[in-house]
């Protein structure tokens, strides 16, 4: 596998550490929840995968002006483009909200030439989350670390990574860091007539995109049930996503919103509602950090 030629992966809006935020209120209301149970193991996530090369064709067809693409086709192509940037970095502010108890998250994912970064962190009062991915030329390296005093800080053992090779990682997570997006966005999964449109504006281009809420996901799920040990996939009600793009159609943000029912170890369940925005920093030299060198988040919006 060429993670080069994959592209870039877009972190999953809220971070799967947010479900566990049910888990109190839910002993108290667990009899009053049922799990809408999901069956994606009669999902294979290639069969509803977006064609690049023939995006590629329309991309070069269009010859600088992309109103007349699909939003399928201009989610796919503006994340491809990265794929020709050797460094950048992509920060994620999020928020998730289960009953009443709400979760702040953050995510970063740096590129620096062949060797790529992620980080997760998700925190509050009842839970916190830490986890921090390298993925060089040979695997990925993940570790498990310790949240801080903030949700942007947190530590971690060098002595506690764990090694995996390409199909391993992405079978455990959904993807590799490399790849261009963890939904599948495609002509199967989006849902026409429900707001899914790419308009021209004054500084690019705005899309906004409804995806089906389980072919889309068959690889987000992976990576939500791991990261909180849960015992069953999530089952989504809903996913939607807004981009902005430049005259290029290089990214410039993305927002995630999304809802789904998870099921915790103890058998309690609840729904999660979540919105995530990640900004794309495009220009620049862009470091990986070691691994307890924090990675320092913006003041954006």
């Amino acid at each position: 596998m060429n993670p080069k030629a994959k592209g870039l992966i877009i972190i999953g809006s809220v971070v799967a550490a947010a479900i566990g935020i049910g888990i109190p209120c839910g002993l108290v209301l667990g009899n009053l929840l049922k799990s809408p149970k999901t069956d994606y193991g009669s999902v294979s996530g290639d069969t509803y995968a977006y064609d690049m090369a023939e995006g590629r064709i329309k991309y070069d067809a269009c010859k600088g002006e992309y109103s007349s693409l699909l939003p399928e086709d201009a989610f796919n192509i503006s994340l491809d483009l990265l794929s020709g940037i050797e460094s950048y970095r992509l920060q994620g502010y999020g928020q998730a909200l289960a009953l009443v108890v709400q979760q702040d998250i953050r995510s970063t994912i740096i590129r620096d030439g062949e060797r790529y970064f992620e980080e997760s962190y998700s925190k509050s009062s009842l839970v916190q989350c830490a986890w921090r991915m390298y993925q060089d030329a040979d695997d990925v390296v993940q570790y498990r670390g310790t949240i801080g005093s903030s949700v942007e800080e947190a530590s971690f053992d060098e002595a506690n990574g764990q090694s995996y090779s390409y199909e391993s990682y992405s079978e455990r997570m959904g993807r590799l860091i490399s790849d261009r997006s963890i939904y599948l966005v495609s002509s199967y999964t989006v849902i026409d007539g429900e707001g899914s449109s790419l308009k021209k504006t004054d500084g690019g281009y705005s899309l906004d995109i409804s995806l089906d809420p389980v072919l889309s996901v068959v690889n987000y799920v992976k990576q939500m049930k791991m990261v909180s040990d849960l015992p069953e996939y999530p089952s989504f009600y809903s996913l939607s996503i807004h981009m902005e793009l430049d005259d290029d159609l290089l990214p410039i943000s993305l927002t995630t919103n999304e809802s789904y029912y998870a099921t915790t170890s103890m058998g309690v369940g609840s729904t999660v509602n979540g919105s995530m925005t990640t900004y794309f920093d495009l220009d620049g030299e862009f470091q990986i950090p070691s691994l307890n060198e924090p990675e320092a988040y913006e003041a954006r919006g």
